[in-house]
């Protein structure tokens, strides 16, 4: 505006001198304004004052939350004592590698903190693993611009009504414990977030219903893992844009919803372990001696059925997906050791708090001291963690390695 405002007036101006010649200056050099100049230098002192105010305030506002690591540079009225003022825009506080069991079991209460950083309305992000946080403060419902909202390890078990008004997220991962699952989402959580592009559930042992997915016309991005009782997927109508999808660890899933909505723009699917869909004529014929449909080997889930006549089989966009898909799909059963399980006193005593160090399993199988998906620090029996660390020590990636603990996996 200012720009076309200066070109207004100086075209007029122009307009003025072509019409009337005699108006024109004598002077060469035009006169100089000095009220107009001195109006601009007390601006730009008024600017760097309040810049400077601003920044100093806010960085004092915020300096008791450790946990507040992008702030908004605003000017704060500050108040002795107060905890409240932190005009925080970003919270993040985690624990990815909890060191003894009473850690991993009773984290951190940031309940407080969450509310203190919450009540001025401007968190975009919180991101929280291994904390506790039971319930979503109701001062967190101010925070309307929310962007993004990591819940790992929490101790969270279901979300408030009022999460639906977070229509502006793009991130979402809510990650439970095997102790203290996810057991609920509300019903209409989805319908408005238009805007979420990422989403993965993890650990909702208990829960059989997700709630619609119809909101989510722009997520690309889908994972749902660890759903012992979920027998049914919501609809994928809405999901056109979704590009990724990873269904793991969902033992009763019976069918799959129709995958003609999402077969356009989807790069990559993933449909691992047990599906009794795979093989209980949901794909056309009923196997039930195939592995997917017998007792499960490490959730104990019983045998499949066969679908009944009256049950919707597969639909051509469906079939013609999967196919497309198969060498990710109806694989990879999981057996008793494949997957790290949460840790016990049993398995985390032996490791002291020590990663990479090398710990005895009874079965006798080469372990290693772990903190898998930023559990606590276990005894784990899987290969592939072991693999991946000798190979980081051998090209010098990752972390410094410790002679004292790692040399069984060639540190020197």
């Amino acid at each position: 505006m200012g720009v076309h405002a200066s070109l207004f007036l100086r075209l007029r101006h122009l307009v003025n001198l072509i019409q009337n010649p005699w108006k024109q200056r004598n002077h060469v050099y035009p006169r100089r304004h000095r009220p107009a100049a001195a109006l601009f230098t007390v601006y730009a002192m008024l600017l760097l004052v309040f810049v400077e105010e601003s920044m100093r305030t806010s960085t004092i506002a915020c300096a008791p939350h450790p946990e507040c690591v992008v702030n908004a540079r605003r000017w704060t009225i500050l108040e002795s004592g107060c905890l409240t003022q932190c005009p925080c825009l970003m919270m993040v506080d985690r624990d990815i590698a909890p060191k003894s069991y009473a850690e991993w079991e009773q984290p951190f209460n940031v309940t407080d903190k969450v509310v203190q950083l919450a009540t001025r309305g401007d968190l975009q992000t919180v991101q929280l693993t291994n904390r506790y946080l039971p319930l979503l403060p109701d001062e967190l419902r101010r925070c309307t611009e929310m962007r993004h909202l990591t819940l790992e390890y929490t101790h969270t078990q279901t979300l408030p009504d009022w999460i639906k008004h977070f229509t502006k997220l793009e991130f979402l991962h809510l990650e439970s414990k095997f102790t203290s699952p996810f057991v609920a989402l509300p019903d209409d959580m989805f319908d408005d977030m238009w805007s979420l592009t990422f989403m993965h559930l993890a650990g909702f042992i208990p829960m059989k219903r997700l709630p619609s997915f119809r909101g989510l016309t722009n997520l690309k991005s889908l994972t749902l893992a660890g759903f012992l009782l979920l027998d049914q997927l919501p609809a994928f109508d809405h999901l056109h844009h979704l590009e990724r999808l990873l269904v793991t660890c969902v033992p009763v899933l019976d069918s799959l919803p129709d995958f003609a909505p999402i077969k356009d723009n989807l790069k990559s699917l993933i449909l691992t372990d047990r599906g009794t869909w795979c093989c209980n004529g949901f794909l056309g014929e009923c196997d039930l001696q195939h592995p997917m449909c017998q007792i499960h080997p490490l959730w104990g889930t019983p045998a499949a059925t066969c679908l009944t006549s009256d049950r919707q089989k597969a639909t051509p966009g469906t079939l013609a997906l999967i196919e497309k898909y198969p060498d990710n799909v109806c694989t990879g059963l999981l057996y008793p050791g494949a997957l790290e399980g949460s840790p016990t006193p049993a398995t985390m005593d032996p490791c002291n708090g020590k990663l990479y160090r090398q710990c005895i399993d009874p079965s006798g199988v080469e372990s290693m001291c772990y903190n898998a998906r930023f559990m606590g620090i276990a005894c784990d029996t899987n290969p592939f963690p072991i693999k991946m660390r000798r190979y980081q020590i051998a090209r010098g990636v990752g972390d410094p390695c410790n002679r004292e603990y790692e040399a069984w996996l060639g540190c020197s």
